[in-house]
């Protein structure tokens, strides 16, 4: 009996063990895919910003010039 009382004891310390293992491996998986999206999300949002910077400064200054440019030509 104490054989086989023996042998559940670490059977189960084993289960727990590997099921320990499982959980943190899972847990690290978790936290891996949460870093790799939120530096994902980071990413696109400096291109957002980068593009809406892009946008709304050059457009106006390149529009202004070419209005000036036809104004100019137009009183010439």
């Amino acid at each position: 009996m104490l054989v086989h009382l023996k042998n559940t004891s670490v059977a189960a310390v084993v289960v727990v063990e590997v099921v320990v293992v499982v959980v943190v491996v899972v847990v690290e998986v978790v936290v891996v895919v949460v870093v790799v999206v939120v530096v994902v999300a980071n990413a696109v949002v400096v291109v957002v910003v980068v593009v809406v910077v892009v946008v709304v400064v050059s457009p106006p200054v390149s529009h202004k010039t070419t209005v000036v440019g036809r104004q100019n030509t137009q009183q010439l």
